[in-house]
């Protein structure tokens, strides 16, 4: 009896902990309304969110490099990294948006790329390789014959051209024309351009009785026009 008492507290006890602990999951099965309310605000959100993104069929994409070039003729690796790359990190380490600078040291020439923080702004890059330029444009202590030194910061901007070729639905009789039409003027292409006296060329020949080969049909967008042979084909 005395354990079954002993047991009975222990498990009120228990309850009580439990109930009396801030658990997330518990508070949102038990208050459902407001479960409800916040699901149904999220799904909101999320469709507004959808909706409202920007699109764009050439999107903008900013790049976060930049490279700083220095020429030195004759000089060996070694002695443009001490005397110059060092130099040029150390001026580009100054900004605080800088996120990784590499560089590399050869014979005539110093490159180093520096790379902004990833989470950086795409409107405010120009205005930091901006910065960085300033920076590199007061080093003035280069040894002589080294420099000048070239930032290049957009040389990972593109151009993007979009061409588009649409007609309306024409017939399949219409595009048989058009084939024909095309397949004249690649002959008369191929007749213009072909080598003086006969030169070497490569042709497709095919007898049309020969073994193993069968016509094919010609299907809704394919032309039954066949180039004329030329001479040498049997």
């Amino acid at each position: 009896m005395a354990h079954d008492q002993t047991k009975l507290a222990h498990g009120h006890t228990n309850g009580e902990a439990i109930k009396s602990k801030r658990n997330i999951s518990r508070f949102f099965v038990e208050q459902r309304h407001i479960t409800w309310v916040m699901l149904i605000g999220v799904c909101v959100w999320g469709v507004y969110s959808y909706k409202s993104m920007p699109q764009r069929k050439d999107p903008d994409t900013p790049v976060k490099t930049a490279v700083a070039i220095t020429t030195w003729p004759g000089v060996n690796a070694e002695k443009i990294e001490q005397l110059v790359t060092r130099k040029i990190e150390e001026k580009i380490a100054q900004n605080a948006n800088v996120e990784k600078i590499r560089s590399i040291s050869r014979t005539n020439i110093s490159v180093v790329y520096v790379d902004l923080d990833e989470n950086f702004p795409g409107s405010q890059i120009g205005k930091e390789f901006d910065d960085i330029a300033l920076k590199l444009d007061s080093i003035k202590d280069l040894p002589d014959g080294a420099g000048p030194i070239q930032f290049i910061k957009d040389f990972g901007d593109t151009s993007a051209l979009m061409l588009t070729v649409a007609s309306p639905k024409v017939s399949e009789a219409e595009i048989d024309v058009r084939a024909k039409e095309v397949g004249e003027a690649i002959a008369r292409n191929r007749a213009q351009y072909a080598p003086a006296g006969g030169g070497s060329a490569l042709h497709d020949c095919q007898h049309p009785h020969s073994p193993g080969k069968h016509p094919r049909r010609a299907g809704p967008a394919q032309s039954a026009y066949r180039l004329p042979q030329r001479e040498g084909c049997g």
